[in-house]
């Protein structure tokens, strides 16, 4: 009988499925587990995957960042350090987008006084405010006397024979959504009550409890189906306290 060595490196691993049609030819069953261990751990090294690699930014500082990158990759060799200059670009140039004019902002609750008294009307709009005065305040005083009641500012001009100032309108409150610009405008209206020439109807519908709140007031604001029970002072003056932005 022919005596063969137990050298394995007559089959290769890349063929281990040549080298187990061999051995089962030629009879070797010593080598079966062998063959075995070696179709699997062939196996297994070819579905081995190497780790994702991965970035981060680091300030450049000459000498320091190129040391950091290279004890950094003896303890994350799939970790490249990708240097940054230490200013950002934004910060060399000057702010070079033109601010709005007050009259150019949109989504916000706005005043305008009037030129006879102290009065203000507040009002909200998604327009911009110039164009809300153009198109729809100024359209409705032309058409006054048809319309006499179209807007608070309509009913004040008419019966007090005083003209709004739309050069002097403010901004009161700027709003992100329009969900809230109600909301916004009825809080200035509120909380400017004594000035405002609004409707009562434009804030009715806000509670005594959040009226009380708004105004950090003792004193409630009673209605035909509340008690005159006293109630105990809220000071939050300061939270719904709404300034210009």
């Amino acid at each position: 009988m022919q005596h063969f060595s137990n050298d394995f490196s007559i089959f290769p691993n890349r063929n281990a499925s040549v080298n187990q049609t061999v051995i089962a030819e030629k009879s070797y069953p010593f080598l079966n587990d062998t063959t075995r261990m070696d179709v699997s751990t062939t196996a297994a090294s070819a579905t081995t995957t190497t780790e994702p690699k991965r970035y981060a930014g680091l300030t450049y500082v000459p000498g320091l960042t190129e040391q950091l990158s290279k004890k950094l990759k003896s303890f994350a060799p799939n970790l490249t350090i990708a240097p940054r200059p230490p200013v950002k670009v934004s910060k060399l140039f000057s702010d070079m987008k033109e601010k709005l004019r007050p009259g150019q902002c949109s989504c916000v609750v706005y005043g305008i006084p009037c030129g006879g008294c102290k009065s203000w009307y507040y009002g909200e709009t998604t327009w911009s405010v110039d164009n809300r005065c153009k198109l729809g305040h100024v359209k409705d005083l032309k058409n006054i006397k048809n319309k006499p009641r179209k807007t608070a500012l309509v009913h004040h001009t008419n019966t007090t024979k005083h003209q709004f100032d739309f050069e002097k309108k403010k901004i009161m409150k700027k709003v992100r959504s329009r969900r809230t610009l109600k909301i916004h405008e009825v809080n200035q209206i509120i909380l400017n009550e004594h000035q405002a020439v609004n409707f009562k109807s434009d804030a009715e519908h806000v509670s005594p409890e959040f009226y009380n709140l708004i105004m950090g007031s003792v004193k409630p604001r009673h209605t035909g189906n509340m008690n005159n029970s006293r109630r105990k002072k809220v000071n939050l003056t300061e939270i719904f306290n709404e300034t210009p932005d």
